[in-house]
């Protein structure tokens, strides 16, 4: 035991290695619930993780896709295409397009560095590449972006090389990439040519990275100063469509201030010895986010793409002891490991605080900021001379202490309103019937109903609060907002629908009829038992309607107003407990109207 630890990593690397890759896989598909909102996945979510496979679904079902076909990606529908015959269509598959990109970038990164610098600064960036929280976020969901990112990457690397028309050829597969898989690889597009021109140029008009990183800073300043449209230069460079409004975006600072200090250094350093290796690297880095800068938008989405090239860039930087001028250990005294024995304790007691609070944006925000301060003393502490095994355990340790807790608090707080709301749909409305709206594709994924993105022809629709309309049958909480059900205009056509009708034309016994038929047949359907304690509410039968309150949570256990009810039903009997309960179940969800007939207040403006 003592020769492995003394050794280590050295002659277990391929062992961790396998170790890590099953951990971050793990933590990927066991946090796979509703989009993350802190990290900003739900808001593109229709964009970069079910609208581009709408075309490979309805090919396998022989439907109508009802997206436009200007935004198809060939390369990418006839990958999902063979998916889907192999596994059938639906979430889970859809999953396998994020998961194994994200292994890859895990072990590329992983590969690269062991190459570059040893085992340990591969292990290192691996184990921050499987636990670093935003990514594995973006990852744990179907999207394109653990793609995109893992594409950029071999993109650059390969631009890298020696080999004198490496760049162009990169440059060439870039541009199929970015027509045939997603748009959001554009972004690697300019450093690769960059790279070639610069490697056509004689030696002598050949200038480093500060040169040209402050004369395409300049032209950015003179092309605002100017009035130039910044917005519309960074969405062409990132590959963001026009049509998203970026308004609504998680800002980069607010979830990694501690990644962008550590790039920010990463960056300065760099520039004092080039990498031929990484200058594509590095220079995708600085075109991709400095446009955005300047533009006064810094957001996570589109730069989540570039954080495998700007986690390997930051550990490659302060691995190479010429941009990092340290001390020796062994000139520090006993010092430096007194200080290091308390930062280990430090970074537990952090752990432990970080894993008892709840999911919010200020804990990983802290835990950004405590990781970055926590990468730079072990990188420059291994660099310094300090024993590698021992450097090699404590960086694990960090790691584990500081970022695991923030994935088990994210995967410990997932919801599958998402889940819920698709299996219910058939519950709903007639099956096979299509259904249009923003939404509506999100709704349909497990299924072989058609979808539409717009439609006017369509009675059925997914719309938002605020466009509401004829018969409204279902109020969603997806993706962080409020989504609405309804029929616009036609015949009620299911029995569920008849129900609603009923119910707002004022013939309750005939809506309870219909309910208790609906009941027998399906007694897990929780939108029918929230309609029946509405009318035994109303009715005066609140003990009654209490217990359908009750069943309906037992399908959806996120229903805000079924919990609003039961916490104003509990309170007015006096179960005070029972109704804090309730409340604390629904407080943090927005108020939405309810989709029967008149609004109840909820419990906080009854009280």
């Amino acid at each position: 035991m003592g020769d492995s630890l003394r050794f280590f990593p050295h002659r277990h690397a391929g062992l961790m290695l396998g170790f890590i890759l099953c951990m971050g896989l793990l933590i990927c598909l066991e946090s796979s619930g509703d989009p993350d909102v802190i990290t900003g996945v739900s808001e593109v979510m229709n964009e970069v993780g079910i609208w581009p496979f709408a075309e490979a679904r309805a090919i396998h079902l022989g439907i109508e896709s009802g997206v436009s076909n200007s935004g198809s990606k060939p390369l990418l529908t006839a990958l999902a295409v063979s998916t889907f015959h192999f596994f059938g269509h639906g979430i889970s598959t859809l999953l396998i397009f994020s998961a194994i990109p994200f292994m890859l970038c895990i072990f590329t990164v992983a590969y690269y560095l062991s190459w570059r610098r040893g085992s340990i600064y591969g292990l290192l960036v691996a184990a921050w590449m499987a636990l670093q929280p935003s990514f594995v976020a973006w990852s744990s969901v179907p999207s394109t972006i653990p793609l995109a990112a893992f594409i950029c990457l071999l993109l650059v690397l390969n631009a890298g090389r020696a080999y004198r028309w490496a760049p162009w050829i990169s440059l060439l597969l870039g541009g199929v990439a970015t027509w045939g898989l997603s748009p959001l690889v554009m972004v690697a597009l300019p450093a690769c040519w960059i790279e070639g021109v610069r490697r056509e140029l004689p030696e002598k008009l050949k200038v480093g990275g500060w040169s040209l990183s402050l004369a395409f800073l300049c032209t950015l300043l003179g092309l605002s100063f100017l009035g130039g449209d910044l917005q519309t230069l960074c969405r062409g460079i990132s590959g963001v469509s026009g049509e998203m409004e970026t308004g609504s975006f998680v800002s980069f600072l607010a979830v990694e201030p501690g990644s962008f200090l550590l790039l920010l250094l990463a960056l300065v350093a760099g520039f004092r010895k080039t990498e031929p290796g990484l200058r594509p690297l590095t220079a995708m880095i600085v075109t991709g986010s400095v446009p955005w800068l300047i533009a006064g938008e810094l957001h996570l989405f589109p730069l989540i793409v570039l954080f495998p090239s700007a986690l390997l860039l930051i550990v490659d930087t302060f691995a190479d002891r010429s941009r990092v001028k340290v001390l020796e250990v062994s000139n520090s005294g006993k010092g430096m490991r007194e200080a290091l024995y308390v930062f280990i304790f430090a970074l537990l007691l952090g752990g432990g605080v970080m894993s008892s609070l709840v999911h919010s944006p200020k804990i990983v925000w802290f835990g950004s900021v405590l990781l970055g301060a926590s990468i730079v003393g072990l990188l420059v502490a291994v660099r310094s001379g300090f024993d590698r095994s021992t450097a090699a355990w404590v960086g694990l340790l960090t790691l584990f202490c500081l970022l695991l807790p923030v994935n088990l608090n994210r995967i410990a707080h997932t919801t599958d309103r998402w889940e819920i709301a698709r299996n219910e749909l058939d519950r709903l409305i007639p099956q096979g019937e299509p259904i249009s709206g923003k939404y509506a594709h999100a709704l349909v994924l497990d299924s072989d109903r058609t979808a539409f993105k717009t439609s006017k022809h369509l009675n059925l629709e997914v719309t938002d609060e605020n466009s509401a309309r004829g018969l409204q049958l279902e109020t969603y909480r997806l993706f962080d907002k409020s989504i609405l059900l309804q029929r616009r205009e036609g015949a009620a056509r299911s029995l569920f629908e008849i129900a609603v009708f009923q119910h707002q034309m004022g013939d309750h016994s005939e809506s309870r009829k219909t309910l208790s038929e609906i009941l027998k047949k399906d007694p897990k359907c929780s939108p029918a038992w929230e309609l029946l304690a509405l009318l035994l509410q109303e009715g005066g039968i609140e003990d009654m309607a209490a217990e359908c309150y009750f069943f309906a949570l037992q399908g959806d256990p996120w229903r805000v107003r079924s919990h609003q009810q039961l916490a104003l039903l509990y309170a007015d009997q006096g179960f005070f407990r029972e109704a804090l309960y309730h409340l604390s179940r629904s407080e943090h969800q927005k108020y939405v109207q309810f989709p029967f007939g008149e609004s109840i207040s909820s419990t906080p403006n009854r009280r």
